[in-house]
């Protein structure tokens, strides 16, 4: 569950912001592979957000419309984007198979992108996933495949 609690600049408050089509997924920066979730997707008052398994549908889609008072670092990551340099490119997939072969390390936002299927894990398929989206297959970067 997430909870309100006296800032403590701990990694457990800390949020990548990766737009995500229509809005944007809030991937804890302390878990990379797990995303802020609307339990249940429902539109009701109170219902519980909570961290969940990344699998890129509604309910880990959120809006942002206007913030105050609090620290925002917005990265403008794109997912899939995981050598940051703001384009979705073929140099991506090769990032991810350099980082495969632990010829590069990757940061926690590289990780958080990296995982273009969705699945919770970067591994070749995300690879795969990644030139299939190039190729321009009907597939939708960081939701899970089916």
């Amino acid at each position: 569950n997430i909870q309100v609690y006296d800032r403590n600049d701990s990694n457990a408050q800390k949020w990548y912001i990766i737009e995500n089509g229509n809005g944007y997924n809030l991937i804890a920066k302390c878990a990379p592979s797990k995303t802020m979730d609307l339990k249940g997707n429902s539109p009701d008052d109170q219902t519980n957000i909570h961290i969940w398994e990344c699998h890129g549908r509604d309910a880990q889609i959120f809006s942002i419309d206007s913030i105050s008072d609090i620290s925002i670092y917005l990265y403008g990551t794109k997912m899939g984007d995981t050598n940051l340099d703001g384009i979705i490119s073929i140099s991506d997939v090769t990032s991810i198979q350099r980082y495969l072969t632990k010829s590069i390390t990757f940061t926690d936002e590289q990780l958080a992108v990296a995982d273009t299927n969705g699945d919770g894990k970067v591994d070749i398929s995300d690879a795969t996933y990644l030139q299939m989206y190039l190729a321009k297959y009907n597939v939708v970067l960081g939701e899970k495949t089916r």
